[in-house]
């Protein structure tokens, strides 16, 4: 096992001791498995044992959050991909579920979430398994039977559009190619219907983006298998705001800088674009502790 020496230390595990390092190691994380007598909030990670990546998580009850999490991985229903993926792939003794941090008041559980998931950099694709940034996101899990009640009767006597229903009628048989906003490769679907399943998204933004109502829909790029393989596709078509100047804040709204372009940013820091255009776009308030917006529109943040 090659744990960096950041995650020991988040860990708080003493890497000093001279008798076995790496048993010594195994001896501590082991220590700190979720037990059924940990009923209670807090944060925890789910580690891979063979490549080291992890998830960061929060839970009221952690001992119910790791079961859950158990069941809908052994069931390939997992909201998180990329951790159902490497499941699948390295199998379920190779994952194990460990206390990171013990809250004792559940309203500060969004706080030190997102304190770890700054800390271990945890949607760090190379290391980590984490999609969203921000703690209070909900991409990955689920409403709960009373939200879905309430969505539902809202819903209640709006109508489509006779072209919005063709829209999802079509993207519920057609495959889907699923790209990161700078139009890196992700994933290619079934259809827009699962993938706003497994991902718990919005199916009518998927369907919006696969037919270019809009440019993009939850910060990804989508679109049609059949034209993203033509051979005369070209993807930078569809880079929302390629050229536009970007200013970067302190999260006080200070100026720190006008960049000409995102990719600018990018060949500067470990800056991630979807989570940068996501905060120009509003999505998301900051990202890696600055504020980003475009200059175009605005001056201070």
């Amino acid at each position: 096992m090659n744990f960096s020496l950041s995650y020991l230390l988040c860990l708080n595990i003493n890497i000093t001791n001279t008798i076995s390092r790496k048993e010594y190691i195994l001896e501590q994380i082991e220590s700190k498995i979720i037990t059924s007598d940990m009923k209670y909030s807090g944060i925890y990670l789910i580690i891979n044992l063979t490549n080291n990546k992890f998830y960061v998580g929060s839970a009221k009850n952690l001992w119910q959050r790791k079961l859950t999490h158990y069941r809908d991985l052994r069931n390939n229903k997992h909201k998180n991909i990329y951790l159902q993926n490497s499941y699948n792939k390295y199998g379920s003794e190779k994952f194990i579920i460990i206390l990171l941090e013990k809250v004792e008041s559940k309203s500060d559980l969004v706080k030190c979430e997102q304190h770890w998931i700054d800390t271990l950099d945890a949607c760090n694709k190379h290391i980590a398994y984490n999609i969203c940034p921000t703690a209070e996101s909900t991409l990955g899990r689920s409403h709960s039977e009373e939200t879905k009640s309430k969505m539902s009767k809202s819903m209640t006597g709006i109508k489509r559009t006779d072209e919005g229903k063709k829209n999802i009628s079509i993207c519920k048989s057609k495959s889907i190619i699923q790209c990161t906003i700078d139009g890196t490769f992700i994933k290619e679907w079934e259809s827009a219907n699962y993938a706003s399943k497994i991902l718990n998204l919005s199916q009518t933004n998927i369907s919006g983006a696969c037919v270019h109502k809009h440019e993009y829909a939850h910060n990804f790029l989508w679109f049609f298998k059949s034209e993203y393989k033509q051979e005369d596709f070209d993807i930078n078509k569809f880079i929302p705001n390629i050229g536009k100047k970007i200013n970067q804040f302190t999260l006080d709204g200070e100026l720190i800088k006008t960049w000409d372009t995102y990719k600018d940013i990018k060949i500067d820091s470990k800056i991630r674009t979807t989570y940068l255009l996501g905060c120009c776009e509003g999505t998301y308030k900051s990202h890696k502790g600055f504020i980003w917006k475009y200059a175009q529109t605005t001056q201070t943040a």
